[in-house]
Order: C-alpha cells, then structure tokens, then sequence
C-alpha cells in the first residue's frame, strides 16, 4: 500500500482548481483527449464531467451531484460563464471546452484504433440513429451498442441485464444521455459495476449525432450565444437557463467581486504536505488559512484518491469556512 501511494506521488501533477465550489481542470480540448486516450489505453476508470452553468445551479441544492464532481477524474469547462467565473478568479483555463466539441474532436480524428462508444440513453429512438450515423461515418470512433432505457428509476436502469450488456459490448467509452442530475447520479450508482474506462454524461450528443436536434452554428458558438440557439430549438431550455443566469448574478455578486479584494495566494506549505498525506492518509492543515483555487484543487484531488480514509487535522475556523463553502468539508 505505502508503495502504491510513493507511485502515486508522482503522477500527482492534476491541473485542478476549485472555483465556488465546482472542481475545473485546466486543460484544452487535446489535453482532453489525452486524458480519455491514457484511461482507455490503461483501462482505467475515468469519471468525465463537463460542468456549466446548470451544474452549479443543480450543486447548490444536491450535494450528492456536486459530490459526483468531486469524484471525476477530469472536470471540463463547458460553457463561456464557467470560463469567465475561472478566469475572474484568475484560474488560468485555456477556454471553453463543451461536452460536444470534445466528442466531435475524438469522432473526426484520423486514429489508428478508433474508440468503441456505447450510447446509452436519449429520446427514443435517437440512441438507434447515432450509432448507424457514427458507424457509417466517423473516423475516430465506432458505436459497439446502444440502448433508449426510457424514463424510469435509476434502479430500474440500473439491471445487471442492462450492465452486463454495457460491460459485454467490449466499449472504451460509455456515452450516457439522461438529463445531467439523473445521468451523473446512475454513474455513480453504478460506478462499481462498470468496466467501461470512461464515462460521461455528454446532455445532447446523442441528439446532435442522430441528427434530432440541431447543434448552434459555429458562430453562435463563438459568440457566446449557443444557449440561444438551443431555446429556439428547445424552448423547454428557456426556464433552464433563466435559472442559471441567476446562479450566475449570485455567484459575481457574492463570490467573484469579494475574490478581488481578497484573492488567496498559493499556500508555500501545501505541497509537501500533500506529498505527505499520500503516504500517511492524513493531511496536516495547521497554519493554512483561506486556500487559493489551485490548493483547493490540491485537496479536491487527494480526497478522490484516498476517499474517505483521508484525515484532516489541525483544521482552522478560517479554513473550515473556505473548505465549506467549497464542497470539501467534511
């Protein structure tokens, strides 16, 4: 065990931050890549999340969904206001990298292997139709299964007829579509169970791949206004994202415009404490105060690996605060 975490020790370079609260990587869309190809390649779990601004709108209430970001291995900014927030925190994050970009990128490159994708989930029939499309045309990726669960519980999604079907196809990537709350919830559900290396609710690729729902031209996307677009086409969304635009006036008013007058440096003490704590399990907080996105990021990433083994001591009023209203405390 002491060996396994000495190993550790040196992998242990995640680019994580912590921005009010939402765990963010800083990495662009071939950074991406390169994290989904290593777990693939190791066949190692990967939780890929991809939060926007209805991610923090759904944290603020479910702590059980926020936890689930805790728990991925790569957290992706998929939205211009996640951008900005990151940016006005003075996260250095190369900029936008949505849910769908990434598929599309992974989809259109030239690869040797191409990555064997199940898709699970989406409007009836719209899980059918990607597959034939990806099959028929992609590069970079081959659709291995697919299955429309309908809308029922996460139990009743949740069958080892459905898992064994998902295990059996053979996927280096399980595409789910269930509605972000419900999608990150059954990945947890089921964490355990998959032998899929990486999964990640990815909302409406499986519409834009079957070609049910139309993506937002590139300048829309480049503009800012793909949520535009979607309301046109989606006009549901239109509660959605009034909603979002509310967290994100409460986050610049509450969090962003204190931040810059009391931005955190980096903490000088944390990283061989952290290198510490990979060997001990316990992590040594006397004298740390409140923590910068990047230390936040620190502890995010060192409470994932070790779970909930990992002790904190000499745990400060100040820094409990920062850590609460982060999403790491207990």
């Amino acid at each position: 065990m002491i060996r396994e975490r000495v190993m550790d020790q040196k992998a242990f370079d995640r680019p994580l931050h912590v921005v009010h609260g939402i765990p963010l990587d800083c990495v662009g869309l071939e950074g991406a890549m390169a994290v989904i190809d290593r777990a693939i390649s190791a066949r190692e779990p990967l939780l890929l999340s991809t939060p926007n601004m209805n991610f923090y709108t759904l944290a603020r209430h479910n702590a059980a969904f926020r936890q689930s970001l805790f728990a991925s291995g790569l957290c992706l900014a998929d939205g211009a206001p996640v951008v900005a927030l990151a940016r006005w925190a003075g996260v250095p994050l190369p900029g936008r990298v949505a849910g769908s970009d990434l598929f599309e990128a992974l989809r259109d490159r030239s690869a040797a292997i191409p990555v064997k994708v199940y898709l699970f989930g989406g409007p009836q029939g719209a899980a059918e139709k990607a597959a034939a499309a990806l099959n028929a045309s992609a590069k970079g990726v081959t659709c291995v299964g697919w299955a429309s669960p309908g809308f029922g519980s996460i139990a009743e999604m949740s069958t080892d007829a459905i898992l064994s079907g998902i295990n059996a196809s053979g996927a280096d990537m399980l595409v789910i579509a269930l509605g972000a709350q419900k999608g990150q919830a059954w990945l947890m559900h089921n964490a355990a169970r998959l032998t899929v290396p990486v999964r990640t609710h990815l909302g409406a690729v499986v519409n834009f791949e079957a070609g049910t729902v139309a993506r937002a031209p590139a300048l829309y996307r480049k503009l800012a206004l793909e949520w535009l677009w979607r309301v046109q086409q989606e006009p549901r969304l239109a509660a959605r994202y009034r909603d979002d635009a509310v967290t994100l006036a409460r986050l610049f008013t509450t969090r962003t415009l204190p931040g810059f007058f009391a931005r955190a440096r980096d903490s000088k003490m944390l990283p061989d404490r952290i290198r510490a704590a990979l060997v001990s399990g316990t992590l040594d907080c006397s004298g740390l105060g409140a923590l910068s996105t990047s230390d936040l990021g620190q502890i995010a990433e060192l409470k994932r690996r070790n779970g909930a083994s990992l002790l904190l001591r000499n745990v400060s009023a100040l820094l409990e605060q920062c850590l609460t209203i982060n999403g790491l405390w207990p």
